[in-house]
C-alpha cells in the first residue's frame, strides 16, 4: 500500500488535479504511516511530489475563487428584484464571503473566468490572488492577455509577475512621444503635460505644469533615460538569471538555473527540469511531441 500511495503522488496528475483515488488514500493512512512512506521516497520523488502538493494547492485555490465569483454573477443576476447593498449582505450572512471579495472574485470570474474554468491546466499556472489583482477594472485587459499567453508558454502567474504586467502596462509609467512631440511645438509658456488621450479628446485637468519649452524637453530627455536605464537593468537581470547552459547546438540554446541554491544546479536538478519542461511542452503540444516522437524514432534507427 506504501509503494502504491507514493506512486499515486508522484504520477502527474489529471484535469481534476486531485483524484477521489488519491484523496481516499492520504485519508486512509496515519500521520505515521504517511511519515514512513515519503521517509521512505528517494530525494528524486519527495521532489516531484514537492511539486505536485504546491500546483494542486495553486489550481485549487484559483479554481475555488473564480467558482465563488461565477456564483456570485449567477445570483446577482438572478435576484434582479432586490437592491445591491441586499444581495452583498445577503451573499456575507449566507456564505461568510466579505463584500470588498465578492467585488473581487466577481470582477476574477468576468475578466478570466470562462477562459480558466475551461482549461483546467492553464488555470494550474495561476495563482488565485494575481487573478484578482489583474482583474481590477483600473487594469487594462491588454496586461490579462499578456498574463495568459505567458501562462500558455509555461509561466507561473505569481503576485510578483502580475504587479510587473500590470506596471508594464499602466499608462502612467509608458513613455509617450505623441504627447511629448506635441508639447515640444507648442510656444505657450505654461502648458499642461497629459497623456495620449488628453491631446485626442480634448483639454483636461492638469496633472502637472512645466514653464517654458525647454523645460518639457528636459523632463522628456529624463524619462526617456530613466526608462532606458530600467531596461537595461532588465536585460542584466534576465541575463544573470538565465542558470547553466546544458545543452547548446546550431538551433537552440537550453538554460537551466537551480531555485534553491546559488550557484550552478546539480545533475538530478537538471534531469527533473528538462523532465518537467517535456511534460509540460507535451501536454500543451500533443501532436507536435507525436510528431518529435517518431522523428527521434527515425533518427536513432538511421
Amino acid at each position: 500500500m506504501m509503494k502504491d500511495l507514493c506512486k499515486q503522488l508522484c504520477a502527474r496528475i489529471d484535469a481534476e488535479m486531485l483524484s477521489s483515488r488519491l484523496i481516499d488514500s492520504l485519508c486512509r493512512v496515519g500521520d505515521d504511516e504517511l511519515r514512513e512512506c515519503l521517509a521512505r521516497a528517494t530525494p528524486h520523488q519527495q521532489q516531484i511530489i514537492a511539486v505536485r502538493a504546491v500546483d494542486c494547492i495553486r489550481h485549487l485555490k484559483a479554481q475555488s475563487m473564480l467558482i465563488i465569483g461565477m456564483m456570485i454573477h449567477v445570483f446577482i443576476l438572478a435576484t434582479p428584484d432586490m437592491a445591491r447593498g441586499d444581495q452583498i449582505e445577503e451573499m456575507y450572512e449566507e456564505t461568510g464571503v466579505s463584500r470588498s471579495q465578492q467585488y473581487r472574485c466577481r470582477n476574477a470570474f468576468l475578466r478570466f473566468g470562462r477562459t480558466l474554468l475551461t482549461n483546467p491546466r492553464l488555470a494550474a499556472l495561476f495563482v488565485a490572488e494575481a487573478i484578482k489583482l489583474l482583474s481590477e477594472p483600473k487594469v487594462p485587459e491588454a496586461a490579462s492577455y499578456e498574463a495568459i499567453k505567458r501562462a500558455h508558454n509555461g509561466e507561473i502567474i505569481t503576485i510578483k509577475v502580475a504587479e510587473s504586467i500590470i506596471k508594464a502596462h499602466s499608462p502612467s509609467t509608458k513613455f509617450n512621444p505623441e504627447r511629448i512631440e506635441a508639447s515640444g511645438r507648442s510656444d505657450v509658456s505654461d502648458v499642461s503635460v497629459g497623456t495620449a488621450n488628453d491631446v485626442k479628446s480634448g483639454p483636461a485637468a492638469p496633472t502637472r505644469t512645466c514653464s517654458g519649452r525647454g523645460q518639457i524637453d528636459a523632463e522628456a530627455m529624463k524619462g526617456i533615460a530613466k526608462r532606458h536605464a530600467q531596461l537595461e537593468r532588465q536585460k542584466m537581470l534576465k541575463a544573470d538569471g538565465m542558470g547553466k547552459c546544458v545543452h547548446h547546438d546550431n538551433a537552440v540554446q537550453v538554460f537551466i538555473r537551480s531555485v534553491k541554491q546559488e550557484g550552478d544546479p546539480t545533475p538530478e536538478e537538471i534531469l527533473y527540469g528538462l523532465q518537467q519542461a517535456y511534460e509540460r511542452l507535451r501536454m500543451k503540444h500533443p501532436v507536435l511531441a507525436i510528431v518529435a516522437g517518431g522523428l527521434e524514432t527515425s533518427h536513432l534507427g538511421a
